[in-house]
């Protein structure tokens, strides 16, 4: 296929078949400019082919005045197909404004648009018809031809979106969290959460079709729809929270990656901190249109898997080095105080609910089969890096692995093996670049909470938040910024913050509110067979929750007090 690219115009030599149409791996999409012709050309560019009980099949000359290319483009095989949807879905985020994903990372994601709800009061109309609001995003025709129409996401870019909103900088910290309750232990943790979390979004998308158009595809809106104000102020409290604390989490783990490549002391380290805040965080956070921050999302994915493909050749370098011996210290079991770290830890790694819901309602073809679909490839992806960078990082280190792999690599470490060191360098300086260039984009929903939060209590009924003055939405920028800085500052540990966010906010998203939204739109008795699975939810939530604050606490406390 030739192309003019001044008229815009196709012109070439295919085969027209229609078993060829349906079947090749090769084909083109073609529409037609004039509405006197069929809606629809489908074309194969294979050399002619001889089906038996069928005439050959003759060329046929295409009118440039009557077609036009596809924007996707051809499709050469799966793998081709996919990237190529994995390409679109990136070219789509970048005209979207930032949504957040989930309570442990945030990415720009496809936005969303929902129904008109009819028969609430005034205060609620905007929270349940505007999906939005929350998200701090310019206000868009809740319609649903819209919705039809912005529905234009595949299967393998859904799968793409929700891997970049599972993996994040929490990857860093999988090997401590396998490190703490043994490499046997661990993995039998990490493949319960695994599968819990993929129960829990099945739960949560269920809830979500139950609801139809009553409200928007948010857990805001959800929330509001199954227990009212109530169930408003709990999504609400789980993402200031979850956010705040990774917000923290992230400049601890910046500073950390800089003061090691600049080789600063730990006394020193808290400048750091302060100079990429004002220079950088403070005013990428202060603009109100940020859509091109969508390439940090992509350089933090890419840094990711750079990093893991980094620890799996170190620790085989190291282990044909020391003639097949494996670290002492290594465990196959470890049960102590410390273990509840591989609990909360993990359940902050596959966290991927806030995404779900808008992406569902972005999927081509959409029903819950399909989208499970993606949720599984996703969650399946993320599970393989976590092995792959958990079980490395622990046989190479042992009970010495820190909560971020990066700095085992110590500079004793680099002189002993002096052949990684450049390739150390370069991953320690991609991952402080995409969590800099991140931390604007996690700024965004924390911060339309708040704001949300603010302008409610302002004004007496809910206000969304793009609503706010410049000069409300500059302040809360401000304020929120000088109290994470000055708990990045203080807080000694990134594991401090994760571990917080997992028991609080992890129980919240994961177990507790996703049982919820679905028990709560049941009717009939509850205490069925099918209502099993969403009352376990319910109950290892509360427990997760508890126990899981408290012994953190309590580690927390043995360890710096």
């Amino acid at each position: 296929m030739y192309t003019n690219s001044k008229s815009s115009s196709a012109v070439g030599l295919t085969y027209v078949s229609p078993e060829l149409a349906h079947n090749s791996t090769c084909r083109v999409v073609l529409k037609p400019k004039s509405q006197q012709v069929s809606p629809l050309f489908l074309f194969t560019m294979a050399p002619q082919p001889q089906l038996s009980g069928h005439p050959p099949v003759r060329p046929v000359l295409l009118d440039p005045q009557l077609a036009v290319v596809h924007q996707c483009g051809l499709t050469f095989s799966p793998v081709k197909r996919g990237s190529r949807d994995i390409i679109d879905t990136l070219k789509h985020q970048c005209d979207c404004a930032p949504r957040a994903v989930s309570m442990g990372e945030y990415v720009v994601s496809p936005r969303s648009t929902a129904g008109l709800v009819q028969g609430f009061a005034k205060e609620s109309d905007y929270l349940l018809a505007e999906p939005s609001y929350a998200i701090d995003v310019h206000k868009t025709t809740p319609a649903d031809a819209e919705a039809t129409a912005h529905a234009t996401s595949s299967l393998w870019g859904s799968t793409f979106t929700l891997t970049n909103t599972i993996l994040g900088s929490g990857t860093l910290a999988v090997p401590f969290a396998i490190a703490s309750s043994g490499w046997l232990l661990g993995n039998v943790i990490m493949l319960a959460i695994a599968m819990i979390t993929r129960y829990s979004v099945h739960l949560l998308l269920s809830a979500s079709d139950r609801a139809g158009n009553n409200c928007a595809k948010t857990y805001e809106s959800l929330g509001h729809f199954t227990m009212g104000a109530v169930g408003t102020w709990l999504a609400e409290f789980t993402f200031i929270f979850g956010g705040f604390g990774t917000l923290v989490s992230y400049l601890i783990f910046v500073t950390d990656l800089c003061a090691a490549v600049l080789t600063v002391s730990a006394h020193d380290k808290w400048l750091i901190t302060v100079t990429l805040v004002a220079a950088v965080v403070f005013p990428l956070s202060l603009s109100r249109r940020i859509g091109k921050l969508w390439l940090a999302s992509v350089l933090a994915i890419l840094s990711i898997g750079y990093v893991v493909a980094f620890v799996l050749v170190a620790f085989l370098a190291a282990y044909n080095a020391e003639g097949a011996a494996i670290t002492p210290g290594v465990e196959a079991v470890r049960l102590e105080s410390g273990s509840v770290y591989t609990v909360t830890l993990l359940i902050s790694a596959f966290a991927c609910h806030n995404t779900v819901l808008p992406v569902y309602e972005e999927l081509k073809d959409r029903t819950l089969p399909r989208m499970n679909r993606a949720v599984a490839g996703a969650i399946g992806v993320a599970f393989v890096l976590y092995e792959v960078i958990s079980l490395c990082g622990y046989l190479q280190f042992g009970s010495e692995t820190k909560d971020n792999i990066l700095l085992n690599f110590s500079p004793e470490y680099v002189t002993q093996h002096k052949s990684v060191a450049a390739p150390l360098l370069l991953g320690q300086l991609c991952m402080a670049l995409a969590l800099v260039l991140t931390t604007p984009i996690a700024m965004w929903p924390f911060r339309s909470c708040v704001l949300s939060v603010y302008l409610r209590v302002k004004n007496g009924v809910q206000t969304p938040s793009h609503e706010a003055t410049y000069k409300e939405y500059v302040g809360v920028t401000v304020l929120s910024l000088v109290l994470i800085l000055t708990c990045s500052i203080f807080v000694p540990s990134v594991k401090i913050p994760l571990s917080i966010v997992g028991s609080v906010s992890g129980s919240l998203l994961i177990f507790i509110m996703p049982a919820l939204f679905f028990l709560l739109q049941t009717k009939g008795p509850l205490l069925t067979r099918e209502h099993t699975g969403p009352l376990l939810m319910l109950s290892a939530g509360v427990v997760v929750g508890v126990l899981g604050l408290s012994l953190t606490l309590f580690k927390l406390y043995r360890e710096y007090y």
